[in-house]
Formats: structure tokens, sequence, C-alpha cells
């Protein structure tokens, strides 16, 4: 699975739950002042990220269930795992709210419970914080809290397309010789075999 479907699922999960308006579309990119014209609002912004080694084979039930969900293809190796490091900065009040921490408070809960939905097991939440300073840009519209997530995701070894049909798969027999050289005159060859 790629960041961006994680994200436009947590994104699906916030619209559908009503913490976000039916309207917002996946903000991702870098957090830019036009990011910040209407609260509520989640942007996420890529990191930093970690790799580590390979996880270990799959148990016999894993393997079951991946043949059962793609008949016909081979397990794809994992060779790493990558923890793609993602901030969410967050903010749901407005200049004019006298209490715009509770809200986004109540923001970063719905986004940790779509998180967790989305990718149950598969992610760390990392050291994160308040974006204090009112006077600047980045505050004007309310306080905005950013939340560091990664998100766990497997670096599989990268497979051999092999054909729909496995009878569309021509072989091509060549005997083979024992002639060393050019063929002699008539095309003829000389074989060992009978």
């Amino acid at each position: 699975m790629s960041l961006t479907a994680i994200l436009t699922t947590i994104n699906a999960t916030l619209t559908a739950n009503g913490s976000l308006p039916s309207t917002a579309a996946l903000e991702f990119g870098p957090t830019i002042k036009r990011d910040r014209s209407v609260p509520a609002r989640v942007t996420w912004v890529p990191g930093r990220d970690r790799f580590d080694g390979p996880r270990g084979a799959m148990t016999r039930a894993e393997q079951q269930a991946f043949f059962t969900a793609n008949p016909g293809k081979q397990i794809p190796r994992e060779l790493h795992t990558r923890w793609a490091g993602v901030e969410a900065h967050i903010w749901a009040g407005g200049a004019a709210s006298s209490d715009d921490y509770s809200a986004t408070e109540a923001l970063v809960q719905a986004v940790i419970s779509a998180i967790h939905q989305a990718v149950y097991g598969a992610y760390e939440l990392e050291p994160s914080g308040w974006v204090n300073p009112r006077s600047s840009e980045g505050n004007l519209l309310g306080h905005r809290y950013v939340l560091n997530v990664a998100f766990r995701i497997p670096m599989l070894e990268v497979q051999t397309i092999s054909p729909a049909n496995p009878e569309d798969v021509v072989i091509t027999t060549i005997t083979q010789t024992d002639q060393i050289g050019p063929l002699p005159p008539g095309g003829s060859t000389i074989s060992s075999t009978p």
C-alpha cells in the first residue's frame, strides 16, 4: 500500500465521520499560507523515512490468506520495511474562537482514530506538539497541532510479470548437436542423439 493510498483512506474516514467538511480534499504537501485559510483542516507533509531489515517469513496461515486473495501470484519477498514519516498539520479553531485548543484537540483525536482504523498496527506515533506563536501567519486562524506519524510500508521484491494465461507460453526446443564449426554443405548436421 502506498502512502497516498493510506492518507486517502484516512481523509475519507475523517470526512465520513464529520470531523472534516464533506468537501475536504486530501491535502498532501508543504504547509503554505493558502493551506491555512479555513479550519478545520489537516495537511499531510512528508518527512523523514527510516528503514528496518526484512521481516521474518510468513506463517502458513498468512501464506494461505495471500494465495486466497491473490490467485496465481507468487508471494513477494519483503526486502525492507519503510517507516514513512509524515507530519499531520491539524487545526480546527478559528480566529474568533475563544477556545481553539479544544476544537483542535478533538480533531487530533479523530485523526489518530482514523489512522488506527486505516492501518491498525502498522504505524507509530512520534513526538508531536503545538505551534503556539499567534502572531505568526501560521496561527492567525487558530492554534495548529503537528502530529508526527510513521507508517509501516513493506518494500517488496519486484517480481517479473508472468502471462495471465499459462497456455499462452510457447516453449521452443532446439536440437543440440555435437558439431563444431560451420555447417557442412547441404545444411546437414551430425548428432550423437538417436
